[in-house]
C-alpha cells in the first residue's frame, strides 16, 4: 500500500532546482513590477506558483480545498448588480475548477484509471452523466442560463473528486491524514471565531435587535466539529486533551448559536445522542459525564458573560423566540415563505417529473414578504432541489449513493477491528451525514460547495477505511495459508 511519501508519485525537487525556481520567480516578480508599476502581475504570478504547488500533490489539493472553503465562508458578500460574481469570486471559482479539472484529467485520461471504486461512486458518476444530459436539454429548450447551470454543477463536483483523491492517495493513520484532520479542526476553529467576531461587530453597529442579523453562514461545519468532539470525548483519557476539547466544543457551540440555523439547533443534540449510542457502554458513560461537565462550564461562562454584557441577555431572548417560533407554523413569516416556495417548486416538478428542468432552471414563486411573484433557481429544500433539477431518475441516482455511504459509515463506526482513532472519526463522520439529512429539509446544502466539500472528505475517509480493512484481511489470509 502506498504511503504518504508516494502520494505525488514524483521525486522531490533538488536543492539546485529549488534555488533556480525561486530565483526565476523572484526575477519575474521584480520585472513585472518595474514594467507595469502594478502589483496585479505579481499577484497573478504568485497565484500561478501557488496553484502549481497545490496541483503537485493530492494532499496539497485537499488542503487547498479547505483554505478556499474558509475564505468563501468568511468573505463578506459584496453588493453587485444583479448579484453578479465579483472578480475575487471568479478567481476562487477558477482555482477550485483548476484543482478538480486537473485531477479528473490526470486520473481518468492520463492514467486511465476509473473515478469510481465503489457502488456509491458509480451511482454518483451516473448521476453526473444524467445531470449533464438534462442540463444541456434545459439550456437548449428552456433557455436556462448556461453560466448558472455551470455554477450549480461545479458546486456538486467536490463529491466526485475528493473521495477519489482520499481513497487513492491518503493512507489511514498516516502523516498526510493527520494534516487533513488538523486542517478540518483548524477550519472549524477559524470559521467559529470569525462568526463570533462578525456577530460582535453586528451587535455594535445595530440600532435595533433585528439589525444584528446572523453570522457568516456555516450550515454544516460547526455541527460537524461538535459531533466529532463528542465522539472524541468518549475515548480520550489524557486530562489536558479533554479540557482542550471541551473548550473547543464550547466555541463551536457558540458559533452554531449565532448562525441562527434553527434546524441545526434541534438536529445537533439529537445527532450527539446518536454518536453516544454508537459507542460501547464504557464510552457512552464516559462521554455522557464529559458532556455534562461541558454543559456546566458553558452555563457558568454564559452567566458571567451576561453579568458583564447585559445586551447578551437580549440576544438570548431573541435566540429562544426564534427557536420557539417554529411552533407557530401558520404565523412565522420565514416558514410561510418556505411553504410558498415549496408549493411553486412542486408545481414545476410536476411539469417535468422524469427529466427535471436541468441545472440552471428556475421556478416561479410568490414572495410573501414583497408581495410579488419572482423566479428562483435554488431551493431551501435540497430534496426538492435535486428532483426539480434532475427529475426522479437523477434524484434516485443521487440518493442511492448518499445512503450507500451512510450505510458504510454506520458499519465502520461499529467495526471493532479498526483502531480507536478510526472509530472515533468514523462516528463523527456518520453523525455529520445524519446532520446533512436534517439540514437538507430546510437548507440549500446540495447547492453549496462549502458544505459538500466536507461531505466529499467524509466519503473518501470511509472508502480509505474500507480499503485498509480489505488489505488487513488479505494479509491475514495469506499468512494463515502459509502457516
Amino acid at each position: 500500500m502506498a504511503g504518504p511519501a508516494s502520494v505525488a508519485n514524483s521525486q522531490p525537487l533538488t536543492v539546485l532546482t529549488q534555488m533556480l525556481l525561486g530565483g526565476g520567480v523572484a526575477a519575474s516578480l521584480l520585472w513585472s513590477f518595474l514594467i507595469t508599476h502594478s502589483l496585479l502581475p505579481i499577484a497573478a504570478i504568485l497565484g500561478l506558483v501557488m496553484m502549481w504547488v497545490i496541483l503537485r500533490d493530492p494532499l496539497y489539493s485537499i488542503i487547498g480545498f479547505m483554505v478556499i472553503n474558509v475564505i468563501i465562508t468568511l468573505r463578506p458578500q459584496a453588493d453587485t448588480i444583479g448579484s453578479a460574481p465579483t472578480m475575487f469570486d471568479m478567481i476562487l471559482g477558477l482555482g477550485l475548477t483548476a484543482i478538480i479539472g486537473y485531477w479528473i484529467f490526470k486520473i481518468r485520461i492520463l492514467e486511465w484509471r476509473s473515478l469510481s471504486v465503489s457502488a456509491g461512486q458509480l451511482s454518483l458518476m451516473l448521476f453526473f452523466v444524467w445531470a449533464v444530459f438534462v442540463t444541456i436539454g434545459g439550456i437548449i429548450f428552456n433557455n436556462n442560463p448556461a453560466t448558472v447551470a455551470l455554477r450549480e454543477l461545479l458546486n456538486l463536483l467536490p463529491l466526485l473528486i475528493l473521495p477519489v483523491l482520499y481513497v487513492r492517495f491518503i493512507t489511514p493513520g498516516s502523516k498526510a491524514e493527520n494534516w487533513i484532520f488538523a486542517g478540518v479542526l483548524t477550519s472549524g476553529l477559524v470559521i467559529a471565531i470569525g462568526n463570533i467576531l462578525v456577530m460582535r461587530h453586528n451587535i455594535a453597529q445595530a440600532y435595533f435587535l433585528f439589525q444584528t442579523g446572523r453570522a457568516s453562514l456555516d450550515t454544516l461545519l460547526a455541527p460537524f466539529i461538535i459531533v466529532i468532539l463528542v465522539s472524541y470525548l468518549m475515548a480520550e483519557k489524557q486530562p489536558w486533551r479533554i479540557r482542550a476539547s471541551i473548550i473547543l466544543l464550547l466555541i463551536e457551540t457558540t458559533a452554531l448559536a449565532v448562525s441562527f440555523i434553527r434546524n441545526m439547533y434541534i438536529a445537533t443534540p439529537i445527532v450527539a445522542m446518536i454518536v453516544l449510542w454508537l459507542g460501547i457502554r464504557e464510552e457512552r458513560k464516559r462521554g455522557a459525564r464529559r458532556m455534562l461537565a461541558a454543559g456546566f462550564v458553558g452555563f457558568i461562562a454564559l452567566t458571567v458573560a451576561i453579568f458583564f454584557l447585559p445586551l447578551l441577555l437580549l440576544m438570548l431572548k431573541a435566540f429562544f423566540l426564534r427557536l420557539l417560533s417554529t411552533q407557530s407554523l401558520g404565523h412565522d413569516l420565514a416558514l410561510r415563505e418556505r411553504f410558498a416556495e415549496w408549493s411553486g417548486e412542486w408545481l414545476a416538478i410536476k411539469q417535468s417529473p422524469i427529466l427535471g428542468h436541468g441545472f440552471g432552471g428556475s421556478f416561479r414563486i410568490f414572495d410573501i414578504g414583497s408581495g410579488y411573484h419572482t423566479w428562483m433557481s435554488f431551493s431551501h429544500s435540497s430534496y426538492l432541489y435535486i428532483i426539480f433539477k434532475t427529475g426522479i431518475i437523477g434524484a434516485l441516482l443521487f440518493f442511492v449513493q448518499f445512503f450507500t455511504f451512510l450505510h458504510k459509515g454506520f458499519r465502520l463506526a461499529r467495526n471493532k477491528s479498526l483502531s480507536e482513532r478510526s472509530r472515533v472519526v468514523a462516528r463523527g463522520c456518520f453523525g455529520c451525514l445524519i446532520l446533512l439529512l436534517f439540514s437538507a429539509f430546510l437548507g440549500p446544502v446540495f447547492d453549496s460547495k462549502t458544505d459538500l466539500m466536507w461531505v466529499g472528505l467524509i466519503w473518501g475517509y470511509f472508502l480509505a477505511l474500507e480499503r485498509q480493512i480489505r488489505s488487513k484481511a488479505i494479509i491475514f489470509n495469506v499468512s494463515h495459508q502459509q502457516i
